[in-house]
């Protein structure tokens, strides 16, 4: 059929064969994340409690042989006996908002952690910027205390004043949620979301200590929504591109891992189907205002040290503390060599003795990078563990809640799995499956490298939650190899 309509035709063929080839790669690496995900969560349960490497391995791979024996049967049968009671779209989102709002309310009164750690620190910052209107160094990154510093200004430096934030963050999170799952798989799926959204207790927990996880888990699928609503048709939405990479700019400046997030977009228009200069000028728009936004922040930097910072500079350290030979996924306060006390020797000497590393121990390296695949998605008790265990001290009853959040994390990861065929058809047919899965895969990457943890994929639980919505939605269809191919061809015209 190609052969037969010119060259023109040859090229549109040859690049939906690219497209539909990406898309396949994308599923695999995303099965593979899932797959990885139900192995790890017992793994480090077991790591971190017997700190056995047998039973570390017994726990995973039991796990996965469990799910891949019985997960379709038992999801079956959950499924079968679970039915949501008619309502409205609209007052379905309302009455799930209301309900995530007072769980936080409640959990934040109950359990009145002090604040502790980063978050102390970003609080001191944020009250250095509105009393004194001065932010101290570069090693702290200021886009969490500029987004607090207004919430400070109107109520006062109080630690109530955090949690106020973070209902706020919540309310934007979850609308930009319930938006993101029914332009994927309808109003079933906007419904799913939106549980999952309200009641996620890694995620909900963290409402009384703050995060700055918690302000990415809010722009980032803010900037991925715009820039796929900016999509919609041939014309370039610039408005919507331009607030897509502002918002980019902004989580760069809360953590600056986020810098190569463009990256996802270019894959994204990858997978589309036809790349051409529609798609090279969509990323260029949104490189430009992620630049613009950073911008300011570098030439204060620059005025204020005489030195080219682009955010932070704690790069180096955190760098050098995940690759050394004492580096084994957690948190360690210095690597094997101490790095000097100047922050900005630091940043360049963590980077040259990291990579310094990595190039004598390759073998190791790769070991390593396993293993903080293995933190980043094996664990999603973080509000559990600020709040408890290291802000009130409370460590009997910490357990049972750790076990609650990664049952969640777990039974979330296990349904995906359960429904990997659908989720298959999904990417074959949807080009929104990439919206959602680069992000993670793109976090993955980046924690395979850097310093890695379970607070990494805070920021994307939208994606799991959509995803999930997704794939139980009955609006999503049965489909078929001919219709994915139809529309892929038709996305390309």
């Amino acid at each position: 059929m190609c052969s037969t309509r010119g060259m023109k035709q040859h090229l549109v063929c040859s690049d939906s064969k690219i497209a539909v080839m990406g898309r396949l790669i994308l599923f695999a690496a995303f099965l593979i994340l899932c797959i990885e995900t139900i192995f790890s969560v017992p793994y480090r349960s077991f790591q971190l409690a017997t700190h056995s490497a047998v039973l570390s391995w017994t726990a995973g791979l039991l796990s996965l042989a469990l799910v891949f024996a019985f997960g379709r049967t038992v999801f079956d049968l959950l499924v079968r006996h679970t039915h949501f009671p008619p309502a409205l779209a609209d007052s379905w989102r309302t009455l799930w908002l209301v309900i995530g709002l007072m769980l936080r309310v409640l959990w934040a009164i109950v359990f009145r952690a002090p604040l502790k750690s980063d978050v102390l620190y970003y609080f001191n910052h944020t009250k250095s910027l509105v009393e004194q209107h001065s932010y101290a160094g570069a090693f702290w990154p200021p886009g969490y205390p500029f987004f607090l510093s207004p919430f400070l200004w109107l109520f006062g430096a109080h630690w109530w004043v955090v949690s106020v934030s973070s209902l706020f963050l919540f309310v934007v999170t979850y609308w930009i949620a319930c938006r993101f799952a029914e332009r994927v798989g309808g109003e079933s799926a906007m419904r799913i979301a939106s549980v999952l959204i309200a009641i996620w207790p890694g995620y909900l927990t963290l409402a009384g200590v703050g995060a700055k996880e918690l302000f990415l888990a809010a722009l980032l699928p803010a900037a991925v929504f715009a820039y796929l609503r900016a999509t919609d048709n041939q014309t370039i939405n610039k408005s919507l591109l331009v607030f897509a990479g502002a918002l980019i700019g902004w989580a760069t400046l809360a953590q600056p891992g986020i810098l190569l997030f463009p990256a996802v977009f270019c894959v994204i228009e990858i997978v589309r189907g036809k790349p051409d200069w529609r798609s090279f000028l969509r990323v260029a728009l949104v490189v430009a205002s992620m630049v613009l936004v950073i911008c300011p922040w570098t030439i204060r930097n620059y005025i204020e040290y005489h030195r080219v910072v682009l955010v932070t500079t704690n790069g180096g350290s955190v760098f050098y503390r995940a690759n050394n030979p004492k580096a084994n996924t957690n948190y360690i306060f210095e690597g094997e060599e101490k790095l000097p006390s100047d922050e900005f020797e630091a940043d360049k000497e963590g980077y040259r003795l990291g990579f310094l590393w990595i190039r004598n121990n390759p073998l190791t390296f790769l070991s390593l990078c396993v293993r903080k695949q293995v933190a980043y998605l094996g664990d999603d008790s973080l509000g559990f563990y600020e709040t408890l265990n290291r802000g009130l001290g409370i460590h009997k009853g910490y357990f049972l809640s750790k076990m609650i959040g990664n049952l969640f994390w777990l039974g979330l990861w296990s349904v995906i799995f359960c429904k990997a065929r659908t989720l298959k058809r999904i990417a074959a047919q949807k080009i929104e499956f990439a919206y959602c899965a680069m992000p993670l895969l793109y976090q993955w990457g980046i924690d395979s490298v850097f310093e890695s943890g379970p607070r990494h994929h805070v920021p994307y639980i939208v994606f799991v939650a959509v995803l999930i919505g997704a794939v139980l939605s009955p609006e999503i269809g049965t489909g078929n190899k001919e219709v994915a191919v139809a529309q892929l061809h038709e996305q390309i015209r």
